[in-house]
């Protein structure tokens, strides 16, 4: 049994790829797919944080608080309490109020080691941000990479109207 096969081209890929499709799925109309260059998948995939969105990341010295914004940091993690694996995950807050970034990253990086769900990390972070900065409002969205196959992006807000809804970040 051969578990790979070598192709010569994409139009030998995509003439495999239907007929495999079109023999479980025992269709009489003809199959058609069209394979995206890197270029344009990429395009599609890429969604980078918008420019008025503040990174944190680098606000381990920063004192200065930020007023009424979106912020993000790259660096939260978490590991599943289940498999011990590490969980990476971009958090986005929406706020109207004032946070400390420093304080924030902080709270962010103290949780790496912490064994949790997606979901209780999101929750955890919401109240924390709640009990910390008691923001007007607060929406926290945590997009976390995924793994096997399975997209989990929790989110959490004080309004019924989301700041944030679930979006895929480039390094998902």
């Amino acid at each position: 049994m051969t578990l790979a096969k070598k192709f010569k081209n994409t139009d030998e890929v995509l003439c495999t790829i239907q007929g495999d499709i079109a023999q479980k799925a025992l269709s009489k109309d003809p199959i058609i797919l069209k394979l995206q260059t890197p270029t344009i998948w990429d395009s599609l995939l890429s969604i980078r944080p918008p420019e008025d969105w503040f990174c944190i990341d680098q606000s381990l010295k920063n004192k200065k608080s930020i007023t009424n914004g979106i912020i993000y940091s790259n660096l939260l993690r978490s590991v599943c309490p289940v498999t011990g694996q590490p969980d990476y995950a971009t958090a986005v807050i929406a706020f109207d109020g004032t946070i400390k970034p420093k304080e924030l990253l902080d709270f962010i990086i103290s949780m790496r080691s912490h064994p949790a769900f997606h979901e209780q990390c999101c929750e955890q972070l919401y109240l924390y941000v709640q009990s910390t900065y008691s923001p007007s409002e607060l929406s926290v969205l945590c997009a976390y990479t995924r793994r096997g196959g399975i997209e989990i992006c929790p989110v959490r807000s004080t309004s019924a109207k989301v700041a944030l809804s679930p979006i895929r970040f480039v390094r998902q």
